[in-house]
C-alpha cells in the first residue's frame, strides 16, 4: 500500500505541479528549489524536503527537470487519467462549475448534475444531464463515481451529504457553509469564500 503523505505536503506538491506547468509554458527545462520556493513564498529547504519523497531526482548545478517532475507528481497523485465527478446543487455556482473548462483540462469529468428543483432536471446543462436528487444512489452506483461537489443550500447540506456517502461517495468538495458530519472514511474538503474574502480585506486595509 502506498504510504500516505502528510496533508500539508500533499497541498504543497499540488502547488508545485501548477507552478511547474507554468514553467513549461515559459520554456524552462530545469528549475531550482529556490525558484519554486520564491513563487510559493516558502523556504527552499522545505521544497527539497517535499521533493525528496520522489528520491534523489535533482541534478547538481542544474536543479530539477520540469517535465520529469510534472510526470512524477501526476503519476503519484493519479492525475494521468481522468476522474469522474458529480455536482449536487445546480444553482449559480453549480452551473458555473458545470461550464468550467478548467475542470475538464485537469481531467475531472463531470458525469452528472443533481438538483431537487424539478424545473432544472431532465435538462442538459453544458452538455451534462441534470437529474433529481432521488437518482443519486442509482447513478453513483452505475458510474462508480467517488467524488462529489456539493453546492446545495446549507439547510439541506447534511442530509444530501449522507445520501452521497450511503451511495458510495468517498470524497466531497463542500462549498456550503455547513460543517458536514460523516464517517471518517469520507474525505471532506471545505471551501469557504467568506474566509478568503476576509483574508483579502485584512491585507488591503
Amino acid at each position: 500500500m502506498k504510504r500516505k503523505k502528510p496533508v500539508p505536503t500533499v497541498k504543497r506538491l499540488l502547488m508545485y505541479l501548477h507552478a511547474l506547468e507554468n514553467f513549461v509554458e515559459e520554456g524552462k527545462e530545469y528549475i531550482s528549489s529556490r525558484e519554486i520556493a520564491q513563487i510559493l513564498e516558502i523556504t527552499d529547504t522545505q521544497v527539497r524536503k517535499d521533493l525528496a519523497f520522489f528520491g534523489n531526482i535533482g541534478k547538481r548545478g542544474k536543479g530539477y527537470s520540469v517535465n520529469a517532475m510534472i510526470k512524477k507528481i501526476k503519476k503519484d497523485f493519479g492525475l494521468t487519467k481522468g476522474v469522474n465527478v458529480i455536482i449536487v446543487g445546480i444553482g449559480n455556482l453549480g452551473t458555473a462549475l458545470l461550464a468550467s473548462d478548467l475542470l475538464r483540462k485537469r481531467k475531472f469529468k463531470i458525469v452528472a448534475g443533481f438538483d431537487s428543483d424539478m424545473r432544472k432536471v431532465c435538462k442538459d446543462c453544458c452538455g451534462i444531464g441534470i437529474h433529481p436528487d432521488s437518482e443519486i444512489t442509482t447513478i453513483v452506483k452505475d458510474t462508480g463515481v467517488k467524488i462529489a461537489i456539493l453546492t446545495t443550500p446549507g439547510e439541506v447540506a447534511q442530509e444530501v451529504s449522507e445520501k452521497l456517502y450511503n451511495a458510495g461517495i468517498k470524497g466531497i468538495l463542500n462549498f456550503t457553509p455547513v460543517k458536514l458530519n460523516l464517517p471518517s472514511d469520507c474525505v471532506i474538503h471545505n471551501v469557504d469564500f467568506t474566509v478568503e474574502l476576509e483574508f483579502l480585506k485584512y491585507f488591503i486595509e
